[in-house]
This record gives C-alpha cells, structure tokens and sequence, in this order.
C-alpha cells in the first residue's frame, strides 16, 4: 500500500448520516421539428433545471436530431394515474400545459394548454377537452411556469456530423462500406480473368 493510503482512516460499518438527497426527478420531453408536439423521451435526475437541460441535452439530445428540449420536475405532474396525483388546493388562475397517453406503455405527448386554479381543476377541463376517454389512456397537466426548456437558437443538436449515433447513419455508412467491398471484389475478379487471357 502506498504511503500516502497508509494515512486515509478507513471507515467501516454504516455512515453516521445518510447522505441527502440533493438531486430531483425530471420528465424530459423532445420536439423533433419546430411547430410538432413535445414528445416524452425519458426520465433522469438532476440538481436543478440548468443541469436538468445540460443532461437532457446530452443524453436525449444526441439521441434524434430534435429543435427543443422540456425540463418537467416530477413532483409538479399531476395526472389521472394513480402516480401522479393531483392537489385540489385552489390558488390563482395560472396556464397548464396538458399532456396525452394515447395507450398504456406509450409517452405523453404535449396538447393543449388550460387555464386553471388547480392542477384537479386543470385536469377536469382537459377531460373537458378530451371528452371520449377512449381516445387516451392518462392526462398529465403541470404549471407552465414550472417547464424548463431550451430556447430558440440553443444548440442541442452537435455540428458535427453525428449520423452514426443515429440507425439511418449507421446503416448508409454500412451500406457504403458493403458496396466498396463488392466492387473491390468484382475488380480483384475482373483482374484474376484478365491474368488469365494475358498469360
């Protein structure tokens, strides 16, 4: 061992305190062309809403070319899943930003928005909206306020070229790659044939 570990005090047995939670939960959602919806990409956890949008950048960013990114802390979803419940506690009129299930397993996807007191009342004027419950399976509403997101201009997507991250990349690069092997293969025929008419 060397000196210098010779002299860290190891300690065994639990902690004395638990560490603390200093990270929150957050929804990300992309939108993959400027004027389409928000469509859900994930979950991951971040201290707060800049570092939220630097991971989801990095992370959801890099995974399909997309212009914007939302930043959702999980705490300020209410929904009509059992998950996510939603306060009745009424305040001030504000904006909530809807989000739809189409079908269990699928991802939210932004809609409209509403103007409500409370998330239980934003929710009821989104069934309002949304009146056959065939059409979805879950509603989601969260303050808009409470939204992070990218803004117009924001790089999201790297400069560079990043196609191979993607399967249409992937898959001309291989593609390329297969047609340069037939034909060197065809060449190296073409030269086996001409040696033989030569010699």
């Amino acid at each position: 061992m060397s000196k210098l570990r010779e002299k860290v005090d190891l300690v065994t047995g639990d902690l004395e305190s638990p560490p603390e939670e200093d990270l929150k939960g957050y929804v990300i959602f992309t939108q993959l062309k400027m004027g389409q919806p928000h469509l859900y990409a994930g979950y991951l956890d971040a201290a707060d809403d800049d570092m939220a949008l630097i991971f989801a950048r990095e992370h959801y960013g890099q995974d399909q070319e997309c212009v914007g990114i939302w930043a959702v802390p999980v705490e300020a979803v209410s929904g009509t899943d059992a998950a996510h419940p939603a306060s009745h506690d009424i305040g001030g009129v504000e904006m909530y930003q809807v989000f739809i299930q189409a079908r269990r397993g699928a991802g939210h996807v932004s809609a409209e928005t509403v103007q409500a007191r409370s998330p239980a009342e934003a929710i009821e004027d989104a069934q309002r909206i949304h009146t056959d419950p065939s059409k979805y399976y879950s509603l989601w509403v969260v303050p808009q306020h409470l939204i992070a997101s990218t803004g117009p201009g924001d790089v999201i997507w790297r400069y560079s070229d990043q196609s191979y991250r993607l399967a249409r990349g992937y898959s001309k690069e291989v593609r390329e790659k297969w047609t340069k092997f037939r034909d060197e293969g065809s060449l190296n025929e073409y030269e086996k044939d001409d040696l033989k008419e030569a010699f």
